[in-house]
């Protein structure tokens, strides 16, 4: 170094005045060499620059309501629709009270009103004794009463399984729906005997299988519900009178009396003296003598198989025409003796009566 030239002052590369950061050094532009080594020596470190806080994305806006103060001040327009929104807010109508257990359920169609008096029939069910004691005595409260046996004042049938049975035809002609026996428990929960809906039909899906393939035919399904709405919608024996040979026994002759009335038919004991009419339906068996056929189909329009009855029971719809018994006329001896049985057989029905 010459004389006359100013001493630096230098630090030591490892001290912390070196380390300046670009905008340090940007705030010396225009003092020369001589002021940038200077600043470099003789000024301290500033502190590192904190970073600048991110501003957090907030949700979107949803509407009037999230616009500030301020811009509704500044903007007349907003302030009155803001307003209106919250007026419109304050008015809206409360939510409707959920409905009470005593209220209709959606469980369907209904099948059948709540009766006046209840007669609930059972067939063929294993229900628990406390159910079962807290069941009747709710519908011997309402007048009624559950009974194992049929009557023509049945409003119920409580089953488990889809049969061909007695009860179970005479309730499918009268349009009494059959039941699950899980409706006892809703008549105890209730405190009453309710409405009748889709989801309390008795539901079983091997027994209509059954009844399809037996008496529709494999191409059709068998639905109860479309059996009961026939029945509602007119009786299947309405307008007819009906006899049954008394050589028949596949059901016992008062059971039959209770099918024929309770599908609207009028009961006969005897055949009628007139002539042939056509309101008059004759069953028999496969098995019925010729002669008795023959002696029936003079006094009716044709003689039918007792399954036409039993099947038409089931599904509501008469058939007669696959059922219709050939008719040969016997010869003298067998035309005497029948008369003779069919006149012992009258006489011990009127002793019985």
């Amino acid at each position: 170094m010459g004389d006359g030239e100013p001493t630096l002052l230098l630090p030591d590369e490892d001290c912390p005045a070196t380390q300046l950061d670009e905008e340090d050094e940007t705030n010396d532009v225009g003092q020369g060499d001589y002021g940038k080594t200077v600043a470099k020596a003789t000024d301290f470190p500033s502190p590192p620059a904190t970073p600048k806080p991110r501003k957090r994305k907030g949700p979107p806006s949803t509407g009037l309501a999230d616009t500030p103060d301020k811009a509704c001040r500044r903007s007349p327009r907003l302030r009155e629709l803001q307003e209106l929104q919250e007026l419109q807010a304050q008015q809206a109508p409360e939510p409707a009270p959920a409905p009470r257990r005593h209220q209709a359920s959606t469980g369907g169609p209904i099948v059948a009103a709540p009766p006046l008096r209840p007669v609930i029939a059972l067939s063929g069910v294993e229900i628990e004794a406390n159910l079962l004691n807290a069941g009747r005595r709710l519908v011997e409260s309402l007048g009624g009463e559950i009974t194992n046996t049929w009557t023509m004042q049945a409003t119920h049938l409580v089953a488990c399984r889809l049969r061909r049975t007695f009860k179970v035809m005479c309730a499918l002609c009268r349009g009494v729906p059959i039941v699950r026996p899980a409706f006892i428990k809703r008549c105890v929960q209730e405190a009453r005997v309710p409405e009748v809906r889709n989801q309390d039909l008795l539901r079983d899906i091997i027994g209509q299988q059954i009844f399809a393939k037996r008496f529709l035919g494999r191409s059709q399904s068998y639905s109860l519900g479309d059996v009961l709405q026939r029945a509602q919608d007119g009786p299947l024996l309405a307008n007819f009178c009906v006899y049954v040979l008394p050589e028949v026994t596949a059901m016992e002759r008062p059971k039959l009396r209770a099918l024929v009335e309770a599908a609207g038919g009028q009961w006969r004991e005897e055949l009628p003296t007139a002539g042939s009419t056509g309101s008059l339906l004759v069953f028999a068996e496969a098995s019925s003598p010729a002669a008795s056929v023959a002696q029936a189909a003079s006094k009716a329009a044709g003689v039918y198989q007792l399954e036409a009855l039993l099947s038409a029971a089931c599904t509501q719809d008469l058939r007669l025409q696959a059922f219709q018994m050939p008719v040969r006329r016997p010869s003298r001896a067998a035309e005497k003796v029948y008369v003779v049985g069919w006149r012992r057989t009258s006489e011990e029905l009127s002793l019985g009566s």
